[in-house]
C-alpha cells in the first residue's frame, strides 16, 4: 500500500498522544514509589527504561516512621503498658496478663492485615492507571488516523491518480517457479560432442574449428568422407591424392 499523504493534523496528535502518555506513566511511578516509602515497603528489581516498570514488594526496615514501623511500635507500647499495669497490681503471673496480651496480639494482626490489604488495593490501582496510559494513546492515535482518512480528499498532498499510476508501474512479485534448494541440486547439463565427417569418434569442436594439423590428419584418415565435406565446403583441406601406381616392370625373356 502506498504510504499517506503528508498530515500535520495527525502528526500533531500522535505527537501529543505520545507525550500524555509518557507524562501519565511517570507520573504513576513516581506515586507508585511514594506510596510504597509511607506504607514502609520498598520495591526491587523494576527497571522502566527496560520495559520491566514493576519489581518485588517486600518490607522496608530502615523507615522508622512508616505506616508498618508505627503500627508496630504502637503494639509494642500497648504490651509493655499491659505488662506493666499486670505487674502493679500483683497479677504478672494470673491467666489475666495472658488473655491481655493475647488480646494485643491478635489486634495487631489484623491492624496488619487492614494494612497489607490498602497496600495491595493501592498497587492494583497504580498499575491499572501505568497501563491505562498506553491505552489512551492507542484510543487517541485510532480516532487520529479516523480522522485523517475522513478529510484525505482535502489534503493539498493527495493525489490519486499519482498513486494508482505507481500501483500500475510496479510490477506484482512473482513467486519461483523452483525453490532455491531445487535448483542448488539440478544436475549439470550434459557437454554438447560433435563427430566429424566419416567418423564415429565424439570431438569437443565442430571440425570446422579444429586446428589445421588435425583437420588435415582426419582428411588423410577419411579421404572419401573429406571429398563430401569439401564439395559443400571449399576452404576445408582436400585430401591427399593418391600417388600414381608405377607400370609393372616387363620380364625378360
Amino acid at each position: 500500500m502506498p504510504p499517506l499523504p503528508i498530515d500535520p493534523a495527525y502528526t500533531a496528535a500522535e505527537s501529543s498522544a505520545g507525550l500524555q502518555r509518557q507524562l501519565s506513566q511517570n507520573a504513576a511511578l513516581q506515586q507508585r514509589q511514594s506510596g510504597l516509602l509511607d506504607y514502609g515497603y520498598q520495591e526491587t528489581g523494576y527497571n522502566p527504561a527496560s520495559g520491566t516498570p514493576f519489581g518485588t514488594v517486600q518490607v522496608d526496615p530502615n523507615n522508622p516512621f512508616s505506616k508498618a514501623a508505627l503500627l508496630k511500635q504502637n503494639y509494642d507500647i500497648s504490651r509493655r503498658r499491659a505488662g506493666q499495669s499486670m505487674g502493679a497490681g500483683g497479677g504478672l503471673y494470673s491467666g489475666a496478663y495472658q488473655n491481655q496480651q493475647d488480646f494485643i496480639n491478635r489486634g495487631q494482626l489484623q491492624a496488619q492485615n487492614d494494612l497489607q490489604s490498602s497496600l495491595t488495593k493501592f498497587l492494583a490501582q497504580n498499575t491499572q492507571d501505568y497501563t491505562g496510559a498506553g491505552v489512551t494513546e492507542q484510543n487517541a492515535l485510532s480516532q487520529a488516523m479516523a480522522d485523517r482518512m475522513s478529510r484525505i480528499s482535502d489534503n493539498p498532498f493527495y493525489q490519486p491518480e499519482a498513486l494508482a499510476a505507481l500501483r500500475t508501474r510496479v510490477p506484482r512479485a512473482v513467486r519461483p517457479a523452483v525453490r532455491p534448494a531445487a535448483r542448488a541440486t539440478a544436475k549439470p547439463a550434459a557437454k554438447k560432442v560433435f563427430y566429424w565427417p566419416g567418423s564415429t569418434t565424439p570431438h569437443t569442436k565442430p571440425y570446422a574449428q579444429a586446428p589445421k594439423a588435425a583437420q588435415k590428419a582426419h582428411a588423410k584418415a577419411f579421404p572419401k568422407a573429406q571429398q563430401v565435406y569439401v564439395a559443400k565446403h571449399p576452404a576445408a583441406p582436400k585430401p591427399a591424392a593418391k600417388p600414381a601406381a608405377k607400370p609393372a616392370a616387363k620380364k625378360k625373356k
